[in-house]
């Protein structure tokens, strides 16, 4: 196999759920308000993961939809919320590491235009061959057609990829282009897995 293609949130990067409460407590809003917004929308994200809207805006509406039942503790939460940038899966890292060794490894996030960022922040700007940002790309993962561009631009079929993603959705319509996959869980299976592909 040629190219290992990784996601990024869940596999090489961490977030731990109690940024969210963490931004609500301090705020004074209840708990799931702030997260209610941002998970529940799932509208809203699409349009920023595929480029359709900024970060910046994704946030702005975030917080004016928060604002309109809780007012001006919004904007604290969202800030707070917006500051973090999640923690690196090391575990991951020093695979990902060892795997540049012997073949292409290459990001594939469904993130907004803040992922350069984000990585630079994390350290981890310069720890991939390629990095492919579905706001970018103007299409995201599930879609098919993402997998298939990625492979067009590394120049390989899709059948001599590896795809890797905590999703099971994304894993799943990644399989029939021919693409190996692996749904993400622990850095030990993931070393497993690769050893025999």
């Amino acid at each position: 196999m040629e190219s290992l293609i990784l996601d990024l949130d869940g596999v090489v990067r961490l977030w731990d759920p109690a940024i969210m409460s963490s931004a609500e407590a301090a705020s004074g809003l209840p708990d799931g308000a702030l997260s209610g917004i941002v998970l529940g929308h799932h509208d809203l994200l699409r349009l920023a993961v595929t480029g359709e809207i900024s970060d910046l805006r994704w946030r702005t509406e975030i917080c004016a939809r928060l604002s309109s039942r809780y007012g001006k503790a919004a904007e604290t939460a969202v800030r707070l919320w917006s500051d973090a940038v999640g923690t690196v899966n090391h575990a991951v890292l020093d695979i990902v590491r060892e795997q540049r060794k012997e073949r292409t490894v290459v990001l594939l996030s469904n993130a907004t235009d803040r992922l350069d960022e984000d990585l630079e922040k994390l350290s981890l700007n310069n720890e991939f061959d390629w990095v492919f940002n579905s706001s970018v790309l103007r299409s995201a993962k599930p879609d098919h057609w993402i997998y298939l561009e990625v492979a067009t631009q590394l120049g390989v079929a899709p059948n001599r990829c590896i795809f890797v993603d905590d999703s099971a959705a994304n894993v799943a319509s990644a399989e029939p282009l021919g693409m190996r996959t692996h749904q993400y869980f622990t850095p030990a299976a993931l070393k497993t897995f690769l050893r025999h592909v």
